[in-house]
């Protein structure tokens, strides 16, 4: 009876266990909260497909919304294999960046950059693919 139940509470934190590595895998956030970075292995992503710095500046007691989507036109034929957005702000005041769909491992991303209250939208996307 104790081995069945040992077993049980053996397989079901393996189980776990491993659902967490796969999510710290596909998604780690920086000490930066500002900052999402969905890039498991940047060593292999060489082929950068995109990279650009967006920039809106704000306006008083109002927030900025930018919605980004790659690809920009047309069809990206090449998987996303490492994601960047980073906060340029040097204050920290540079609002959230949201993945709203795709991102790594597909072949698309939709993304919304969020200012704080009279902030500036300050990031730098980049889109790398290892093919």
């Amino acid at each position: 009876m104790v081995d069945k139940v040992f077993l049980s509470v053996l397989i079901s934190v393996l189980i776990f266990c491993s659902l967490l590595h796969d999510v710290s895998l596909t998604l780690s956030i920086s000490n930066n909260s500002h900052n999402v970075i969905q890039c498991p292995d940047p060593v292999t992503s060489l082929r950068p497909l995109y990279q650009s710095n967006v920039f809106e500046e704000g306006s008083f007691l109002k927030r900025k919304i930018r919605r980004f989507v790659f690809p920009v036109a047309g069809l990206n034929k090449c998987k996303i294999t490492c994601l960047k957005i980073t906060d340029q702000d040097i204050e920290g005041k540079g609002g959230s960046a949201r993945i709203v769909s795709g991102g790594y491992g597909t072949y698309d991303v939709e993304i919304i950059l969020r200012s704080d209250l009279g902030g500036d939208i300050n990031y730098r996307i980049e889109v790398w693919s290892d093919e």
